[in-house]
């Protein structure tokens, strides 16, 4: 399967130095991670290592000074609401969600200067990222949307730089297997390995409600397995799911796995069965949702085509907002307005996939396709 099967018509610059997740992890992560990959690097990306090592210094002493702080304060936080958790496979619009209800201003979220220093941010988050601004690209290397400190971004960064394994430590290594896919849904952990995982998601939102009381809007794709999980820690939560035609999300989803190797990764290349893994971890995300779906309260639980969504914004959140018992849209529409105003001259990427791709997604998708009613022979 070559590269061109899912490259884009046109592809969103970005810098060759700039600012990485890894660049918010404390030293004793990524030394380990590179422990087990036995300190191996490609020599162009010498730059990136020496970079996040010298980071990683900085965060290990600045999260003992944060903790020192923070520590007790945060623990002893009560949640008011329960959050609300952003679900769909990467690429169907769970990223325009995120950024749609970021602009309520009765909604929190956690940003991106948030995720990438998850065990430092009440200490810092005043001072550096007006300092380190001129070091984080200005969009995203997948799609082009827009990066800042203070835009919402995936959780699973935060539990990341936390130090606890993510299927997203494959971006590191993107040219061999990742040996964290059982973060992806949790299954096959130890109760150890699991109690861990819910420990770091309830501290990381335990620490972003002392910064901001209000209901956090939660989104990251890896969460769409982890409902049984997330329901354990947070049994009032909310849930919102995305779905998408699967021809548009999986030539999206190889296209970002191949952009962030390349941008964030320590090796050059790419693994040979990328296409295979992309489509096995839209089967497992799909099983263990369909799985676990019922566990969730009807009124709890919205459900949401991307094209609706694309199509009426506020019809389509209207009907989420009523669904789930939120506030009134009204008060908060004249800022989304101004926001897709603002946003009228975005295009998404546009694929042009191989027939024999084609064949490969309808085939893997084909109960997903049948499911939300797909024709697997659409573009």
């Amino acid at each position: 399967m070559s590269a061109t099967d899912y490259r884009p018509r046109e592809v969103a610059k970005f810098p060759k130095v700039a600012l990485q997740t890894w660049h918010g992890m404390p030293f004793s992560t990524f030394v380990r991670l590179m422990a087990k990959n036995r300190f191996a690097f490609s020599l162009p990306r010498t730059h990136r290592v020496v970079s996040v090592l010298i980071a990683s210094l900085l965060n290990s002493l600045l999260n003992r000074v944060d903790g020192a702080l923070f520590a007790r304060r945060a623990e002893a936080v009560e949640i008011p609401e329960a959050p609300l958790f952003i679900l769909g496979h990467w690429r169907t619009g769970t990223t325009l969600l995120q950024e749609l209800m970021a602009q309520d201003e009765r909604l929190a979220f956690p940003s991106t200067y948030q995720c990438m220093t998850p065990k430092h941010f009440l200490l810092t988050q005043r001072v550096l990222p007006p300092l380190l601004s001129f070091l984080l690209a200005k969009q995203r290397p997948m799609d082009g949307m827009p990066l800042g400190w203070k835009r919402p971004i995936e959780d699973e960064f935060a539990l990341s730089n936390q130090g606890v394994p993510s299927p997203y430590w494959y971006w590191l290594y993107p040219d061999r297997p990742c040996p964290y896919d059982a973060y992806l849904d949790l299954e096959g952990l130890s109760e150890a390995e699991r109690a861990a995982w819910k420990r770091a998601l309830m501290t990381f939102v335990k620490r972003l409600t002392l910064r901001d009381s209000r209901r956090l809007v939660l989104k990251s794709p890896t969460h769409t397995a982890r409902i049984a999980t997330l329901l354990e820690i947070f049994p009032d939560a909310k849930f919102v799911h995305l779905v998408r035609d699967p021809q548009a999300v999986i030539p999206s989803t190889l296209w970002t796995w191949r952009r962030m190797g390349e941008t964030t990764g320590l090796h050059l290349g790419l693994r040979d069965d990328l296409v295979d893994y992309v489509l096995e971890n839209f089967r497992r995300l799909d099983r263990a949702f369909e799985t676990q779906r019922g566990l969730i309260p009807q009124e709890q639980f919205f459900e949401l085509r991307y094209e609706a969504l694309v199509k009426d914004v506020k019809g389509s959140l209207e009907q989420l907002y009523d669904h789930l018992d939120l506030p009134s849209l009204g008060d908060a529409w004249p800022k989304l307005a101004t926001y897709l105003d603002g946003t009228a001259s975005y295009r998404t990427n546009a694929f042009d996939p191989g027939p024999d791709l084609r064949q490969r997604i309808s085939k893997a998708c084909a109960d997903y396709a049948a499911r939300y009613g797909y024709p697997m022979e659409a573009a």
